[in-house]
């Protein structure tokens, strides 16, 4: 089965059932059909099909989404770059992926073409919206939606492309380094989509509000996991203003919502989710990063008719790798579940040796899920995929005796500080259990003498006045001297990428300025 397939069976099945919908637009499952159907026409009449890349850098918009199935139904590849990264990282991925063609915005088009040619930016231009002003006085080739719709046939021609070709490349967005272009293909993401369902059962009378770019991975697993199902996916305006997230729940009805945990954090402590019914709501979905007991315990007690489910995964992983549901009897510090159907967990030692249950080290997927590589090549001698074709996430773990899997942290973040390998996890969990204190991110920060030394980041809850010595001595209580942190900040905020995710390079710049004073 293509990705296609399951636009096409919801058209049949569910024609005038809405497909997508974007505040005051919205679009059924028929139409998204046929406007897909043209942009594919389009895209084949220029030649590109299979074996070509369509690269798409735009906020999440009706037409992106359109361009989106437009570019699968033409058998070639969906490329996914942040439309809020900077100039230099675009164009270094366009230079790597070199798409034959690539959907803008309008603001963006203008952007990225106001300031002279752009390295690795094609010919062929699609405008996601209305065109640009200067859009038909450009040498480019320009496209727009509006005259694709006008002028092409509507066809669903059968593609000669097998279910392990690529579909979807993503650029992850990292707060280190050149992000990767992560190639997966329809099998991957079919594959797992059906496989986390398994756990969840959801049909075509859920629906879900998305609040993440679509340019992620994560906001690419709703699109496709509701279009699998025949489900509607409602699109948030953002999620600058978490009160006006809660009005969307509420307003659209929707039976599932799905965030980092940033973004529950963020409604629990700038909303009145706790005092708000939400009937509608069956499910809350937690994936990308560490979610505290604490903040569990508070997301159930908030919205005690709505199940709790976590998943931890990777985008290399399509994305998903383990799932949970939140319970009194498994939930523990770093659970994340058991593998979904088909996906096997190894943890090995340093040496690649399969460790035994309750030891720890580095998890090792195996499964349908893993991507085919990434656009630059190097997956296999940067040691991502082994020689068995197994992802090795970089992330530290242990199974227990019933094959379930607990994180303990990430192998870059691994702290060395007096001869000790440190899990920062460990001692964040003690110091987010404080009085007072609302959230923290410990580091290991490069000393001579100890090799590394330990150091926290801290946000206080309003009116909390811990000190630095308040907080080591609480630490104290719980950990050894070599565990509790030698340097403590407090800050306001803690800084973030675009994904919600801790921007650890941001904090050990504020580390670093201190040492330069």
């Amino acid at each position: 089965m293509l990705l296609p397939d399951l636009l096409i069976k919801n058209a049949k099945q569910l024609p005038d059932k809405a497909a997508v919908v974007f505040k005051d637009e919205k679009i059924s499952f028929r139409d998204l059909d046929k406007k897909s159907a043209q942009v594919a026409a389009r895209l084949n009449r220029l030649e590109i099909g299979p074996g070509c890349r369509v690269a798409i850098i735009s906020e999440s918009t009706l037409d992106s989404v359109i361009y989106f199935w437009g570019i699968l139904k033409a058998g070639a590849e969906s490329v996914d770059i942040p439309a809020t990264a900077g100039r230099e990282m675009i164009s270094t991925a366009l230079q790597e992926c070199k798409p034959f063609a690539v959907v803008v915005s309008n603001q963006q088009f203008i952007n990225l073409t106001s300031q002279g040619s752009l390295a690795g930016f094609p010919d062929l231009v699609f405008i996601s919206d209305k065109p640009a002003s200067d859009a038909n006085t450009t040498s480019l080739g320009t496209h727009t939606l509006a005259d694709i719709c006008k002028t092409e046939s509507i066809e669903n021609k059968p593609l000669d492309i097998d279910e392990n070709a690529v579909a979807v490349i993503i650029y992850t967005s990292g707060s280190t380094g050149q992000p990767k272009g992560v190639m997966l293909s329809h099998k991957n993401l079919i594959s797992n989509v059906v496989a986390a369902n398994e756990y969840m059962n959801l049909t075509s009378s859920d629906s879900i509000l998305v609040s993440v770019p679509l340019y992620f991975i994560h906001g690419r697993m709703q699109l496709i996991t509701h279009m699998n199902i025949g489900g509607t996916v409602y699109f948030s305006n953002g999620f600058q203003f978490p009160s006006e997230v809660l009005k969307e729940l509420a307003q659209y009805k929707v039976s599932g919502f799905s965030g980092v945990p940033y973004f529950f954090t963020t409604l629990l402590r700038r909303s009145k989710l706790s005092s708000t019914y939400l009937p509608d709501l069956k499910y809350l979905l937690v994936t990308g990063g560490a979610f505290s007991l604490k903040e569990q315990a508070e997301l159930v007690a908030a919205q005690p008719n709505a199940k709790l489910y976590m998943a931890y995964g990777q985008t290399e992983a399509s994305p998903r790798i383990t799932f949970s549901e939140h319970s009194s009897d498994t939930n523990k510090d770093g659970f994340c579940g058991k593998p979904l159907p088909g996906v096997r967990i190894e943890i090995l030692d340093k040496n690649g040796t399969q460790v035994p249950s309750g030891q720890k080290g580095e998890i090792v997927v195996t499964g349908p899920n893993v991507m085919r590589g990434y656009v630059s090549g190097d997956e296999v001698s940067d040691g991502i995929i082994d020689s068995k074709g197994r992802l090795h996430t970089g992330d530290l773990g242990f199974v227990d005796a019933q094959g379930q899997l607990y994180l303990v942290g990430r192998l870059s973040q691994m702290i060395k500080s007096a001869g000790e390998r440190i899990f920062p996890k460990e001692i964040e969990r003690v110091i987010n259990d404080i009085q007072g204190v609302a959230e923290s991110v410990v580091m290991g920060i490069a000393h001579e003498m100890l090799g590394e030394e330990i150091v926290a980041c801290i946000v206080q809850e309003p009116g909390a006045k811990q000190s630095e010595l308040d907080i080591r001595a609480s630490c104290l209580k719980h950990l050894s001297f070599v565990r509790t942190p030698h340097k403590i900040k407090f800050i306001d905020t803690l800084p973030r990428t675009t994904t919600g995710k801790i921007d650890h390079q941001a904090l050990r710049r504020l580390f670093d300025a201190d040492c330069e004073k």
